[in-house]
């Protein structure tokens, strides 16, 4: 306990508060670290036009590859918050809260379940709708970007992931 300007035995919690000497005992209330990387808010979204032609990379990708390349490539990948094309393209998918490289869960649900599944059961459907909400909504996140907290961002405009 130290002397401070509110008294002896007054002391500072890590939420900034200062609390009387018989409140030492007690456990200050905890303040979560402060997020890495960028606040979500100032994440550099990637431009609608180059999110879109990653969109079509992908596919000719896929076909290129035959799936089974482009599933090798991905279960490598998807560590660093990528997919292939996202790679070749020097892109990655942020999670939007963070502000750090999405994991490798995050980009399987992202992939698997937001792309694959959604699209399958609904022939396709989604995966239209997904490319017009990249085109002309304002954050140019698809349905699987809902859906797994990401953003995606060009590695050269975001500092973080230098």
């Amino acid at each position: 306990m130290s002397d401070t300007s509110q008294g002896v035995g007054w002391w500072m919690a890590s939420d900034g508060k200062w609390y009387p000497p018989e409140s030492a005992s007690q456990v200050a209330p905890a303040i979560p670290p402060p997020p890495w990387g960028v606040p979500a808010p100032t994440v550099p979204r990637c431009s609608n036009g180059i999110r879109f032609g990653a969109y079509l990379l992908e596919i000719v990708l896929v076909v290129v590859t035959l799936f089974i390349g482009w599933v090798i490539w991905s279960l490598i990948i998807w560590g660093e918050g990528k997919t292939p094309a996202k790679k070749v393209l020097g892109m990655t998918c942020v999670k939007l809260e963070t502000g750090r490289p999405a994991t490798w869960g995050t980009m399987a649900l992202r992939e698997i379940v937001g792309k694959w599944v959604l699209s399958s059961i609904t022939a396709g459907l989604t995966g239209v709708i997904s490319a017009f909400m990249i085109l002309l909504a304002g954050d140019h996140r698809g349905i699987w970007d809902h859906m797994a907290g990401t953003v995606v961002v060009k590695d050269e405009d975001y500092p973080a992931l230098r």
